[in-house]
């Protein structure tokens, strides 16, 4: 999926298995905090450091994406 933010955007979502149940504790990561745009970016280089879980329910919120377009890994 292909997600194109305006500056300061926040993206909220859920994370759930192929059954449809919530996963919690699931790390989700955009891209941009780890200082790369997505297109061809290794895991390698890939960090935490600004990386948010998901809680009970799945549900997680990344916040002050910057503008473009942002990969969600």
């Amino acid at each position: 999926m292909t997600i194109e933010l305006t500056r300061g955007g926040t993206l909220k979502g859920r994370v759930t298995n192929s059954a449809g149940d919530p996963v919690a504790g699931a790390e989700i990561l955009a891209l941009s905090y780890a200082g790369g745009n997505g297109a061809n970016d290794r895991n390698d280089f890939i960090t935490k450091t600004h990386s948010v879980a998901s809680d009970t329910h799945g549900r997680f919120v990344l916040d002050n994406l910057p503008e473009g377009l942002e990969t969600i890994k």
